[in-house]
């Protein structure tokens, strides 16, 4: 007398948990990734907030915009000196 489960069974059991793993992979990594580029992007903004507060006394100002606080989050101080270099271009 056995469990109760043949191999065949256990065979579809073992292949519809990968299957699931699979499929949790697949979702997590984007939105982990999606995750990052919010929490960049709003320390971006906040950078920007904070360098308007203090370069507004030389009377400096950069655009606090989603543009802008995309560049500054995810290219970090290059994409925040290239904001400023596009600043005194213009």
């Amino acid at each position: 007398m056995g469990l109760g489960i043949t191999w065949e069974g256990a065979a579809i059991y073992l292949a519809v948990l990968c299957a699931l793993f699979l499929i949790g992979r697949f979702f997590s990594v984007p939105f982990r990734w999606l995750m990052r580029l919010c929490g960049n992007t709003l320390l971006g903004g906040l950078a920007l907030v904070l360098f308007n507060a203090v370069a507004g006394f030389w009377g400096m100002h950069i655009g606090v915009n989603p543009a802008t606080a995309v560049c500054v989050g995810v290219l970090g101080v290059p994409g925040f000196l290239a904001l400023v270099a596009i600043y005194f271009l213009i």
